[in-house]
């Protein structure tokens, strides 16, 4: 892996210049390499450079998120390269490195007091084996709880995603290739030990996972309530038909 460290300062421009160039091009040719007498032409991962602006995290703190969004591979070109602006850096990687950037500032620029929630989606179906391999134990506990109220059948756990608030935030999930949003609104400050959720809503997205699909599915609300969970606890947040034999059902966990 190569990086260049952004604070030695004289080399820094240059640094910057030669990889921003470097990510304008969909690849990058390698220097040509002697090959039993054949010269042969590598390429390297396509690079990008991307604009970060934090919210709630100093400079120093988005830089060493950033940092370790690259992994530790020998193909893994990265380089941040920091701002007099709080909180803004200018991060060149692969596309794939740049994913896992925008998910690690996801979880960490949060706002002081915020809570973690989980938000798990399961297929509820008549018969068979529960099938809940990475649900935690606070969400099967609270599903086993409300078992006989949902119907019985088995569960099938399709998808999970977590968000860190104080107020809202919203992320994706998948189930059966079609992509799901959940927007989460919060009272502000804790009640009783208990989080009050003004309002969390479950939308099918216009984006599908399903590359063949050419056409955008349609989008709409499928699932919206007003509740409120323990710190610890899981709620159900409610159900919705998938299909002629399954329905999506809604879990919400919350932590500090």
């Amino acid at each position: 892996m190569y990086r260049i460290d952004v604070n030695q300062r004289l080399l820094r421009p240059l640094a910057v210049t030669l990889l921003t160039a470097v990510a304008a091009h969909t690849a990058v040719p390698a220097a040509l390499a002697d090959d039993g007498g054949e010269r042969t032409k590598q390429r390297q991962p396509e690079l990008l450079a991307r604009d970060y602006a934090a919210r709630h995290l100093s400079r120093l703190a988005t830089e060493t998120l950033l940092w370790q969004a690259c992994p530790d591979e020998p193909a893994a070109y990265c380089v941040v390269d920091d701002s007099e602006k709080e909180g803004h850096a200018r991060f060149i990687a692969s596309p794939a490195v740049q994913r896992r950037a925008v998910a690690l500032l996801a979880e960490h620029d949060a706002p002081a007091g915020a809570y973690e929630l989980r938000v798990d989606l399961l297929a509820v179906e008549a018969g068979g084996a529960d099938r809940l391999d990475g649900l935690s134990p606070a969400a099967r506990r609270g599903l086993e709880a409300r078992r006989g109220e949902l119907g019985g059948g088995h569960f099938t756990l399709l998808d999970s995603g977590f968000v860190r608030t104080a107020d809202e935030a919203k992320t994706t999930l998948l189930a059966d290739r079609e992509v799901y949003e959940v927007y989460v609104k919060l009272r502000r400050g804790v009640r009783g030990g208990r989080i009050e959720v003004r309002g969390i809503q479950l939308s099918a997205s216009r984006t599908t996972a399903d590359l063949t699909l050419a056409v955008p599915q349609p989008a709409g609300v499928v699932l919206t309530a007003s509740l409120d969970v323990g710190l610890g606890e899981t709620t159900v947040v409610g159900t919705t038909r998938l299909d002629e034999k399954r329905d999506l059902l809604l879990l919400l966990t919350a932590n500090r």
